[in-house]
């Protein structure tokens, strides 16, 4: 995740392009869990959009959000209201190595991880999720990935291309993560299953490609063509091809752009629905 936590990497640019996470997957998320309400934690928590709706609609006492990069956790600081100071903290550490911030065995309700598990080792990370976890505390983690045009086949092999080719933005992006999250966690939830010490595993995948079934982490919104490049924008691929070429015009991005209109005919102000494949998984820690 090196990315990410790059001290040039542009957190506000991440927390206003990247989807927010819809109310009914909290509900869902809230509707699973049979514990308390007393601390929660967030880990790879970044700017803390999934931090804090923990607080703010599932009404935990404590929240705490943790991340390896500083530019995130600091903005996710900032973020807090003046009335939050008290009930949601943010400090920077792995997901696997929570003692270092204090976090003591089976004292946590929830654990959650948005968007972010494909840079864990799930192996250790697992075994960490059982030592804080209470028996019978949740753990959920879900992620999106291909934000896919809809009705728009031929913008659809634009992006392929363009997102994947080894001659745009393919060789940028961090593996095996990305791998992971195209495939949707689908190696870290067949391990989870078999895990000792977890049930009740839950895992919802959503297509938007061979589906019209909506699913609580339904993510599909209306942009212009200028907004859905701000979004790529955030993309950790982008972020190293302009560190591998500084300078560089056009930015690649433009060059996306210009493939767009030529084969396509669109413009940045032209409106595009976009959809992502999304996955949530919800489990829960075995009460022996």
């Amino acid at each position: 995740m090196s990315a990410f936590s790059s001290k040039t990497f542009k957190t506000d640019v991440y927390g206003f392009f990247r989807p927010h996470y819809p109310p009914q997957l909290f509900t869902a998320l809230q509707d699973y869990h049979k514990g308390d309400h007393k601390l929660a934690i967030d880990s790879g928590c970044g700017p803390g959009e999934a931090s804090f709706p923990l607080l703010r609609q599932l009404k935990f006492n404590k929240v705490i959000g943790t991340d390896l990069s500083q530019v995130m956790v600091e903005k996710a600081t900032r973020t807090r209201k003046p009335e939050e100071i008290d009930s949601i903290s943010f400090a920077r550490c792995g997901a696997s190595d929570l003692a270092s911030v204090g976090v003591e065995n089976e004292s946590v309700d929830l654990m959650t991880a948005a968007q972010c598990v494909h840079w864990f080792d799930t192996d250790t990370w697992f075994d960490e999720v059982l030592r804080v976890l209470k028996p019978g505390g949740t753990l959920a983690y879900w992620c999106y990935v291909d934000p896919y045009f809809l009705g728009a086949p031929e913008a659809n092999k634009v992006y392929e291309n363009f997102t994947y080719g080894d001659k745009f933005l393919g060789p940028f992006w961090e593996q095996p993560g990305r791998s992971k999250i195209r495939g949707l966690y689908r190696d870290v939830n067949e391990a989870i299953s078999k895990k000792k010490g977890f049930c009740d595993v839950q895992v919802v995948e959503f297509d938007p490609m061979h589906s019209t079934s909506q699913t609580a982490l339904s993510l599909r919104k209306t942009v212009t063509l200028e907004n859905y490049l701000g979004y790529a924008s955030t993309w950790s691929s982008h972020h190293k091809w302009t560190e591998a070429n500084p300078g560089v015009k056009p930015d690649i991005l433009d060059v996306f752009a210009k493939e767009l209109q030529t084969k396509v005919g669109w413009r940045l102000d032209t409106e595009i629905e976009i959809a992502w494949k999304t996955m949530y998984c919800f489990a829960r820690k075995v009460v022996k």
